[in-house]
């Protein structure tokens, strides 16, 4: 059955630039618009400047994906814990996607306390690694359950983080644009099941 999506074709939300395109028919999904722009300023709400990271998670082939949310969430909730005992204040929105036969993958923006780190790169290996374990894998980084999201499809090099500080409108945007891409529609699935995913919002 397909979701009672609020459907955003326009480049912008809220004043902010989005992957959206009514020429193209790619619209964004609002509500999970709504969600990274929630998690973005909560952590800015606590932080006068954040890290902003993408990166990619997609299960090994040959994986049985009958409970690959129920996986995911698992190796989230590691990854989260190991940041948090960093003292990093880690928080984060997720989107499952299915497509052709590649089985469920995940898309993710995260976000840290940029005081205390300023590239995403040794998180993002400790994500590898923490994904490998939870997949079965030996935790060496070969088995490419994480995409670092630094390359464009033709395998050139491309920004996959951002520094974002309180106030500053245009790095908010840059970084808010990148995370939009999480909410187009025509990479959906609509299976019924579930497929946002965030941090509980902290209270302030």
């Amino acid at each position: 059955m397909p979701r009672n999506r609020v459907k955003v074709y326009e480049d912008s939300y809220l004043d902010h630039p989005i992957n959206a395109s009514r020429e193209k028919d790619q619209p964004c999904d609002k509500k999970i618009l709504k969600r990274i722009e929630g998690v973005m300023d909560d952590a800015l709400a606590r932080h006068s400047r954040i890290l902003v990271y993408r990166f990619d998670v997609r299960f090994p082939q040959n994986s049985d994906y009958s409970d690959a949310n129920k996986v995911f969430t698992r190796g989230e909730a590691d990854v989260v814990k190991y940041l948090t005992r960093k003292g990093l204040s880690p928080s984060y929105v997720a989107v499952r996607e299915k497509s052709g036969t590649d089985g469920s993958h995940y898309h993710v923006v995260m976000t840290l306390d940029a005081s205390k780190t300023l590239s995403p790169y040794g998180h993002l290996k400790k994500t590898e690694e923490i994904f490998e374990r939870k997949f079965g894998l030996e935790a060496d980084g070969s088995h490419g359950v994480v995409n670092y999201c630094d390359h464009d499809r033709q395998g050139k090099l491309t920004r996959n983080s951002y520094i974002v500080h309180r106030g500053n409108k245009e790095e908010y945007d840059e970084a808010f644009k990148r995370a939009s891409y999480l909410a187009k529609i025509n990479t959906k699935a609509d299976d019924g099941r579930r497929e946002l995913f965030s941090s509980e919002k902290r209270k302030k």
